[in-house]
């Protein structure tokens, strides 16, 4: 679990870094805003949706990457959730919007009720935060993250997406009275529900994805003897290599023995094969060196100084 609330946390740091980021240029005049469909405030919420879905990419998939135990794995996936969140961050605002609006009309303009307007937003962010799941997932370049990260991505943007107005009322006496704003007319009070929703979509998406990890998760190994002991890894690709490169799926690092890529496991079905690498100290299971092997809940894998 602890792996969990990390990445949730540095998803909720990298939501409100990117809302930090955007929030000044936000339309800030009455009359910009009258209606959500103005080309000024289309702009800005296309640059929030970059914004918030590359820095939330950028955050979770390098503290997956990071977790991966090198500082390729770190880099790649850093780099991948930030290009890929930006994408599908923005594609995901787009086609949310466009389903929240053929289901609910303008929900979203001043003066509707306050239950449409918290499903038609619900609706826009659930979208919104399944499609940077979407990119964290493709980040962790296994079809099993991309799953976890759609399905995270969808509960953590519909529980930002039914907050986000609740919170909007609640503190739009304090921004109004911030902002030297009278009351009547048409004020703009979304600054701190914006603030939340950012937020919430990088600890939503984190710790969702990292829960639903945890429900599926089927099979994996702990490091019991060895550098980074207590270091576990989930084995949700094909085929997992072990080993000292940097780019191995599960990096054994420490040990000079230890090829690049000394040993694979084989995923077939639900049967997970060790295969030796062909290297001169080989692979042991449980003590007993062997080319290859069947695992079993409870096997023991020697790799040089590792178990």
């Amino acid at each position: 679990m602890g792996r969990i609330f990390f990445v949730a946390f540095v998803g909720a740091i990298a939501g409100l870094v990117a809302w930090a980021i955007v929030e000044p240029f936000a339309p800030k005049s009455i009359d910009s805003i009258n209606a959500l469909s103005s080309p000024e405030w289309q702009r800005w919420e296309g640059f929030f949706a970059i914004a918030v879905g590359g820095f939330i990419g950028l955050g979770i998939a390098g503290a997956n990457g990071w977790y991966q135990g090198s500082r390729v794995h770190l880099m790649r996936s850093a780099a991948l959730g930030l290009l890929l969140g930006a994408v599908f961050g923005s594609i995901g605002l787009n086609v949310g919007g466009a389903i929240g609006t053929a289901v609910f009309g303008n929900a979203g303009q001043p003066g509707q009720a306050i239950l449409t307007t918290i499903m038609w937003r619900s609706t826009i962010f659930l979208v919104f935060g399944a499609m940077i799941g979407l990119g964290v997932g493709i980040a962790g370049l296994s079809m099993t993250r991309v799953a976890q990260g759609v399905i995270g991505g969808l509960i953590g943007g519909f529980v930002a997406g039914v907050l986000f107005d609740l919170i909007s009322a609640m503190t739009a006496s304090l921004v109004m009275t911030a902002r030297g704003a009278q009351d009547g007319g048409v004020q703009e009070i979304g600054i701190v529900g914006r603030a939340t929703l950012a937020v919430l979509l990088g600890l939503g998406i984190g710790f969702f994805t990292g829960i639903v990890a945890l429900v599926a998760k089927r099979a994996w190994l702990r490091l019991e003897v060895g550098r980074n002991e207590g270091k576990e890894w989930v084995l949700d690709f094909p085929q997992a290599y072990l080993g000292r490169s940097e780019t191995s799926h599960i990096p054994l690092f420490g040990d000079p023995n230890i090829a690049p890529m000394h040993a694979r496991i084989d995923r077939t079905g639900g049967r997970f094969i060790l295969i030796d690498g062909g290297t001169p100290i080989g692979i042991g299971v449980n003590g007993i060196r062997v080319p290859s092997a069947e695992l079993n809940h409870g096997d023991i894998i020697n790799i040089g100084a590792y178990n």
